[in-house]
């Protein structure tokens, strides 16, 4: 993907050059215009490259999001697939395994509402230790 990145930046200053020049080959056969008519063409440069980088900044931010997305879909199918590997287990274990596992997924939503808050994922994971501790009668 960043070897895409990289052949889009080339491309693109590529083409800005050849426009430019382009620009500058009509200029020049043409009469003068007045200065203060030339500002409308840096301005209009400048909102040009002010739009692609705001397009790039756009496209960054939804790869992130996608990214988070498909991050989030691995871990929802991992563990619907542990959830229905306990009955691979033997019967006696499974009601115990179920129970621990259900009180892992709390666990671990709630860490994750924390993190989405705003807090730091640091203390997500020391209220889940704690949690942790508490449910397995171990004081720290």
């Amino acid at each position: 993907m960043a070897d895409g990145t990289l052949l889009l930046s080339i491309g693109l200053c590529a083409i800005m050059l050849i426009a430019s020049y382009l620009v500058y080959r009509l200029r020049k056969s043409r009469p003068p215009v007045e200065k203060e008519e030339s500002y409308g063409v840096v301005l209009a440069a400048v909102l040009a490259l002010f739009g692609l980088l705001l397009g790039f900044t756009m496209q960054t931010a939804m790869n992130g999001l996608v990214l988070e997305w498909q991050l989030t879909l691995r871990e929802l199918n991992a563990s619907g697939t542990a959830y229905l590997r306990i009955d691979l287990l033997p019967e006696n274990d499974q009601p115990e395994i179920r129970y621990l596992f259900r009180n892992y997924l709390d666990e671990r939503l709630h860490a994750a509402d924390i993190v989405r808050s705003g807090a730091s994922p640091e203390q997500a994971m020391r209220k889940a230790l704690q949690a942790e501790h508490k449910k397995y009668g171990t004081g720290r």
